[in-house]
């Protein structure tokens, strides 16, 4: 959008600079060279009048379309405080939650599909109507219980970056206490079928980028 305002507002002032011009000289240099007889395909001055009314009709028409987009962009994106308040309520919304979420898997999934619900759901994205990003920031435990969740204390923690515009972010750290295997709504026949666990959520925010 704010390369459209930026455009819009070039063809505007370019628009405008053609207004202000001389429309005889314009035409002899600009449209002149395409006729076999100039002198005879020359428009009357009631023509070149209209040209310089419909310049300026046209700069005032980009005029209005680079301050529309440009509103519309300002709009569509979120500074470092909207981004952060976004992961807040998206961690107000994970915690809240005492049932706990269901995580499929041999050993562990993710929190991933929660957190991603939470943060595109939360108020700040939908009253700006923007989608922020949500990207897993672990780095992958290899060989461990846990997958690319670490444990800590008897909790699982991820984190996930949070993104708006530009280098806006913060980081959503997600912990799940084990409530324990649930019963599954298929029939367990094989090894096959991964076994469902109930976590239940909380998590803090940070400004920036998440740890390594």
């Amino acid at each position: 959008m704010f390369v459209i305002a930026l455009v819009a507002g070039a063809l505007a002032l370019l628009f405008a600079f053609l207004g202000t011009r001389d429309q005889r000289e314009l035409w002899w240099s600009l449209s002149a060279p395409w006729h076999a007889d100039p002198k005879a395909n020359e428009p009357s001055d009631a023509a070149f009048t209209a040209r310089r009314v419909g310049w300026f009709v046209a700069a005032a028409t980009m005029a209005t379309g680079a301050v529309l987009a440009f509103d519309s962009a300002r709009q569509l994106s979120l500074s470092g405080g909207e981004v952060r308040q976004a992961a807040e309520e998206a961690a107000r919304a994970l915690a809240s939650d005492e049932d706990g979420v269901l995580v499929g898997g041999v050993t562990f999934d993710s929190f991933q599909p929660y957190v991603e619900d939470a943060v595109r759901q939360s108020a700040t994205a939908q009253d700006n109507a923007v989608t922020l990003g949500v990207s897993r920031a672990d780095t992958e435990v290899p060989g461990g219980e846990a997958g690319s969740a670490t444990r800590e204390g008897g909790q699982l923690v991820e984190h996930y970056a949070i993104t708006g515009d530009g280098e806006d972010r913060a980081c959503l750290t997600v912990m799940g206490t084990n409530l324990g295997e649930q019963t599954s709504l298929y029939p367990v026949s094989s090894d096959a079928i991964p076994a469902t666990y109930s976590y239940r959520l909380s998590a803090s925010v940070s400004d920036g980028a998440c740890p390594n």
